[in-house]
């Protein structure tokens, strides 16, 4: 999307090729989007779905483009090797979801912070660091803001920060390692 005005429905929309938005303003809807190959906002207001985005590769938001998850739920589930999201420094997440296959990875570039108030499910894969950020890679920052974890996930060597104003509740098994 160059320009223009793009609304979702309430139905499925998937797209099949790498995807760019560079002008305009893109509203989700209340329906599920499924961006399978790499999506690249770069000068549009892009407003997701209040239901679930699902990333399969790359998320990069970069110059002018702006990324608003609107309270829905937003995945990444790719399965092709390390998933990178770059996102101008930190997006907050209503809901969010890693659920890439085994031993797959998802890294958060250098100095981006996903911060997630709603729950946060961690269902498969690794969170891959080459640099800590400084302010964290995933933070879950609000009273009863939740944590989900499989046995399967590894957090690798990635930062997860839980930096709740109450209660921060986590369900599942939970490792740490020092």
């Amino acid at each position: 999307q160059s320009g223009g005005t793009f609304t979702g429905g309430s139905g499925t929309i998937t797209f099949s090729g790498a995807s760019t938005f560079s002008g305009g303003t893109f509203t989700g809807g209340s329906g599920t989007l499924d961006f399978n190959e790499s999506v690249t906002i770069s000068g549009t207001a892009f407003t997701s779905t209040t239901g679930t985005a699902s990333f399969a590769r790359n998320l990069t938001v970069s110059g002018t483009g702006t990324f608003a998850p609107n309270a829905g739920t937003v995945v990444f589930d790719g399965a092709g090797g390390t998933q990178t999201v770059d996102v101008l420094t930190s997006v907050t997440f209503t809901h969010l979801t890693i659920s890439k296959f085994t031993g797959q990875s998802l890294t958060v570039a250098a100095n981006d912070t996903l911060s997630v108030t709603g729950t946060l499910t961690l269902t498969d894969g690794v969170i891959d660091q080459t640099t800590i950020p400084v302010d964290g890679t995933i933070k879950l920052t609000s009273a009863g803001a939740g944590l989900s974890n499989a046995s399967t996930f590894d957090v690798g060597s990635g930062r997860l920060n839980i930096t709740g104003i109450g209660v921060v509740k986590i369900c599942g098994r939970v490792r740490v390692r020092v």
